[in-house]
Order: structure tokens, then sequence, then C-alpha cells
């Protein structure tokens, strides 16, 4: 409507005015409310639409995510020691050296192991020398089994003292071999293939049967350790992927397995030390590196992620504005809260795929107001 000009009059309307003029007064004040209406309506409809931020709707399947932060380790580290005591010559080894299956790694004195060896072996040679008189002495008593001077008590005599040499010998003859067996044990070697990750003791040190040496780590197969969080072992345990990925080369994951999960949780930190199995590891992967590990577990149904401020709550269940482009409508559609992932929420039902939600300022739209997309997300 055109704006038009109301000329009012300055004189005062007499309670006691004629009937005719109190109808012209009514008619003036309808005219005004009608006129009111009428700039608040064109107002209204001249309102330009108001700019809105949106988002595309995306289905997929729900993954629960967790990452964690673990080292790199040996599947198993055993610290190795000599099997006889000694004075240690040599270490041929340091921290870092890389060993084989029956490397060196230590040698002890072994000139006093030779001396057992020595005495070990003239043992052997002093049983077997008695051995022999005893039976000699039994086989020419027996002889005299005939004769009147036979004597059986005398036999016995001779009989058991044969048998005894004969188990003095045995006896003898296992010295000799545990006495070679600890020359062959002056000579340290490494069980398997590995990498020395401490050295306990020095050349030159005198060192007991048992006490260790070097500590050598397999590098044949390594592991990640993680310390898990107690609210997070469910999680873990029924986890359907986990992958694992080095600090140094976060761009290549690759897949891991839980094999063993501690049972009690540490009394200083109270998480459980988790170990999981790597069934690929890069050549360039090192002991002590960090690595990251990420436990997947797959949820029910395709859900579509969205910022949390795209919910509206209208009292009878969460919503969200769904805007035609074309037309510049909005329209308010009820969904279902699947869950949580961050700071967006997943969502499914009501929703199709490709739709154009409004992610901020839900609660200041209505369906009579036209709205515009944003410049930048118009582009999208």
């Amino acid at each position: 409507m055109g704006e038009g000009i109301i000329v009012m009059s300055a004189t005062p309307v007499h309670p006691s005015s004629s009937p005719r003029s109190r109808a012209t007064v009514a008619g003036l004040v309808l005219s005004l409310a009608v006129l009111a209406a009428c700039t608040e309506k064109q107002a209204r409809t001249e309102e330009p639409p108001k700019p809105v931020r949106v988002a595309q709707v995306r289905f997929e399947t729900p993954v629960d995510r967790q990452v964690f932060s673990g080292t790199v380790v040996p599947r198993t580290e055993a610290t190795v020691a000599f099997q006889v005591s000694g004075r240690m010559t040599t270490r041929p080894v340091d921290v870092g050296t890389r060993v084989e299956a029956d490397t060196v790694i230590a040698r002890l004195d072994p000139v006093d192991l030779d001396l057992s060896l020595r005495a070990a072996q003239e043992a052997v040679a002093g049983a077997e020398a008695t051995l022999r008189q005893a039976r000699a002495d039994l086989d020419r008593y027996e002889q005299l089994r005939a004769s009147t001077i036979f004597n059986p008590a005398v036999f016995d005599q001779r009989l058991a003292a044969a048998r005894s040499s004969e188990a003095r010998l045995n006896q003898a003859r296992s010295d000799l071999a545990l006495a070679g067996n600890r020359v062959r044990y002056a000579e340290l070697k490494a069980g398997v293939a590995g990498v020395v990750t401490a050295v306990l003791q020095e050349p030159g040190q005198v060192v007991a049967a048992g006490q260790g040496v070097v500590r050598v780590a397999a590098t044949g197969a390594l592991e990640v350790m993680v310390d898990l969080p107690e609210h997070r072992l469910a999680e873990v345990v029924r986890a359907d992927r986990v992958r694992w990925a080095l600090w140094a080369d976060p761009d290549t994951p690759r897949p891991a397995r839980l094999r063993e999960l501690s049972p009690a949780a540490d009394v200083q930190t109270r998480t459980f030390r988790a170990r999981f199995a790597l069934d690929e590891v890069p050549s360039y992967a090192q002991l002590g590196m960090t690595a990251t590990l990420a436990v997947e577990r797959v949820g029910e149904g395709p859900v579509a992620a969205l910022p949390a401020a795209a919910i509206f709550q209208q009292g009878t269940g969460p919503a969200v504005w769904t805007v035609d482009p074309a037309a510049g409508s909005v329209r308010l559609v009820p969904v279902e809260v699947a869950g949580w992932r961050g700071d967006a929420v997943l969502v499914r039902g009501g929703l199709a795929e490709g739709a154009t939600v409004v992610t901020a300022g839900v609660h200041k739209l209505d369906a009579t107001r036209r709205v515009r997309l944003l410049a930048e997300e118009a582009r999208r």
C-alpha cells in the first residue's frame, strides 16, 4: 500500500456530541488500525531472508574410535647370565649391539675351569683302575667256588666291592661331563637374535652363576605397549578393529591385536598395561619409538554426524531445521539422537541423504521466515 496522509482535527470531541460525531470518530479509529496492519504486513513481507549456516547430511556406519599413546617394545627381553662363577675377562658387546643366535657376549677366565676338568678326568681314570682291580679279584675268587676254601661271605664282599667301584666310575664320568660343560659355559652366548638393551657387568668383575651380564631384546617380534585407563578396558576388549601407527609415520596405519592384558592395575598410575601384537612391522621401526593405537568399534545402523548446535529442542523431542535452498524455506524435522562423537551429535531417522540442515541459530527460526544460505555455504 502507498503512503497516506491523515489530517486530524485538534477540536476535542465532547462526550455529549451527537451520534453522528461518535460514528465519525469510530470510523477514523478503524481506518488507523487498518492502515497500521497493512503497514506491518508490508514490512514483514519486505523483510530480507535470514542468512543461515548449513551442513549436508551424510549417512555412514557409526564407528566409536579411541586413540591411545604407546611404545614399541620387544615381545621377549631376557637377562643373559653365566651358568658358572668366575672372573669376566671380555665383553665384546655394548648397548645397541645387534647379536645373532650363538654370538659370544662375554667370556670368563678359563684357568680354574680347565683345572676342574683335568681333575675330573683324573678321577675317571682312577675309578676305572679301581673297577678293573675289583673285577679281577671277583673273577679269581669265583674260580675257587668248587674248592674247600671258598667262602660265600668273602665272595659277597668282593662282589659288592666290584659294584661299588662301578658306581664310583659312573659318578666320576658324570662329574667329568659337568666339568666339560663348565668349560663351555665360560663363553656366554646369545640364545636368539636381538639387540643389547642394557649392560649390567664390566670386564674384570667376578660374577656369580645366574648374575645378569647383559639384557637382550629379541627383535623377531615387536609389540606396542599401552597403559589403559580402567574406564576404557571394556571398549578395548570388545573392539572390532585395532590399528597402530608410528608417530614418525602417522599416515600409514597397520593392523594390531590385543595379546596380553594385565589382570591388575599398576599401584601408582592405576592403569592396566596391555600389549598388542603387530602383524606388520616396518623395517625402520625401532625399540622405544612412540606409537599411536586406534581402537575402533562399529555401531548399529547408518547415522549422520551433525554439529551439536543443529539440534532444536521443542519439548517433544530433538529435531533439526531442514532448508529448501531453491525456495528459501525451512521445515522442522524430528530426529533420533543415536549418540555423541566429540562435539558432534549422531542422528538417525527423518532425514534424507544430502539434505541441507541449519547448524547455527536454530532457536531463532520459524517456518514462516525465509532464509538464505551464506555465500561460503552455497558454494559447497
